[in-house]
């Protein structure tokens, strides 16, 4: 009876994992199409080949079955509904106090030339909006529900290929700002100082043109202001901005027993850090001290530090670390923090704010001897 009953569980849990996945097979074959024509436009723009205009097609017939709340919508738009391929091409202007404001528009590249090609942007037919920031703030560019790939650049001080023209910011797909892990859509989200800012909506490519969404966000929050000159230890190295900064793209240069000061500036903003470790293995303890721990830079300053260290490949992180000791009620040692045994060779490291915060920090790397 015993061994009936052993069986009888058995036969059960497998059935109910075969229905499983049977249900999900059913539930959305349109979203594992879907990932897999993402994956090879993803893997075309990577070695710089040209997506055939076939396989987009493609992607945004799936795209409009699986994600149909991005297409939705569209009534209401600004009037400025074209925008002119020519610079300055359409005027925004951004509000004159710390409040939120919302401009959107939709329209069309089709009849557009490219005016604005690689390096400086992409090599798709591109549109000019002239956008004028009055306040400092945080502002979100998106063209999330558009119907071709989408790139964007913003430029300061002139438009793209003009004299004294400026790389501001630029973006081919934003996940974490559309919201749809496989989007082929842009979204620029930071702080902008008062200013003119010229902004180019460009395809990827040849092939991507046609229907766009676009829009810019005000959040009215004016920014954290930053801490210019943090009371860190005077031993400190100090962490420097540069764009763009992630794994394998930029990295300050860090060493074993070494120390930086930094600050998260806005949301999604990223400090990035690379160690070499080039005659042993070494235990490495990395120690982020933030918003929980008092008598540092950071304490009740905003940031809730995240941690994650990555391989020189960037695949995928060896470590994540959000609260490692202290919090609310029990501020006591590091907010974030990381131990692991590293092999010779190059990592990078990344610290940036969990829940959307911000604010300074000081870090710091603790090496063991290669005699442990």
């Amino acid at each position: 009876m015993k061994n009936f009953l052993m069986i009888l569980v058995a036969c059960l849990a497998l059935a109910t994992v075969g229905l499983a996945q049977q249900s999900r097979s059913q539930e959305s074959p349109e979203s594992a199409q879907l990932w897999q024509v993402y994956q090879q436009i993803s893997d075309l723009k990577a070695t710089d080949q040209e997506v055939p205009a076939e396989l987009y097609e493609l992607y945004f017939k799936l795209d409009h079955a699986v994600n149909p709340e991005q297409y939705e919508d569209r009534g209401g738009a600004n009037p400025l509904d074209q925008f002119s391929d020519l610079c300055p091409g359409g005027m925004v202007m951004g509000p004159d106090s710390g409040m939120t404001y919302n401009f959107s528009t939709t329209g069309a590249t089709n009849t557009a030339t490219n005016n604005c090609s690689y390096p400086a942007c992409r090599l798709g037919r591109d549109l000019f909006i002239r956008l004028t920031v009055q306040y400092r703030d945080s502002v979100t560019i998106t063209t999330c529900g558009s119907g071709f790939d989408t790139y964007l650049c913003v430029f300061t001080e002139a438009c793209c290929n003009q004299p004294g023209s400026v790389p501001f910011a630029s973006n081919d797909n934003a996940p974490e700002v559309c919201g749809v892990s496989t989007t082929l859509q842009a979204g620029i989200s930071r702080c902008f100082e008062p200013g003119v800012y010229y902004i180019v909506l460009d395809g990827f490519g040849p092939a991507a043109f046609g229907q766009y969404r676009f829009s810019i966000v005000f959040h009215g929050n004016s920014c954290i202001t930053p801490n210019n000159d943090p009371e860190c230890p005077a031993d400190f190295g100090q962490h420097e901005e540069s764009f763009p900064e992630g794994c394998d793209a930029f990295a300050n240069t860090i060493h074993c027993d070494e120390g930086f000061c930094g600050q998260i500036d806005e949301t999604g903003d990223l400090d990035v850090y690379a160690l070499t470790i080039s005659d042993c293995p070494r235990q490495v303890t990395i120690s982020v001290y933030a918003d929980d721990t008092p008598g540092r830079t950071g304490f009740e300053q905003g940031l809730n530090s995240m941690l994650r260290v990555w391989p020189v490949t960037c695949e995928a992180p060896l470590a994540v670390n959000n609260d490692f000791n202290g919090g609310d009620g029990d501020p006591e040692g590091t907010d974030s923090q990381v131990t692991i045994n590293l092999v010779p060779g190059t990592y990078y490291f990344e610290i940036t704010g969990a829940e959307a915060t911000t604010g300074p920090y000081e870090m710091f790397v603790a090496c063991s001897t290669c005699e442990q």
